[in-house]
């Protein structure tokens, strides 16, 4: 019972970091909103999870989904800039920071193989 909210607790923060991250791309400010909304979100998920490690199991999901979204709102930042040497220098960027946020994917989805079953 205590887990659930555990996992609501720092699992939500943890998913509401990824989700500021995201909005920082494409918002200047409002993004303690997106903060806010996105723990919520995950402590409502939490909640309505059968036992602490489904939550987990839950989050880690929206974990690999987030990092695999990461990147592509790199490059959609990247490629609204002027000039070929921006445009070039933000593709190289997102390029290299997508293969650390697949792998960061792959290990979050590893995990989540292996938390809540039964």
């Amino acid at each position: 019972m205590v887990g659930k909210y555990i996992a609501g607790g720092i699992g939500g923060f943890i998913l509401a970091l990824f989700a500021v991250n995201i909005a920082n791309l494409f918002m200047d400010s409002k993004t303690a909103i997106v903060f806010i909304v996105a723990w919520a979100i995950a402590i409502i998920i939490t909640k309505k999870a059968e036992s602490g490690a489904k939550a987990w199991r839950k989050l880690l999901a929206l974990y690999a989904a987030l990092s695999l979204v990461l990147p592509i709102a790199i490059f959609i930042k990247a490629t609204q800039q002027t000039g070929a040497l921006r445009v070039f220098s933000g593709f190289m960027t997102s390029m290299v920071f997508s293969i650390f946020c697949f792998l960061l994917a792959l290990a979050f989805l590893v995990v989540r193989m292996f938390v809540g079953k039964e």
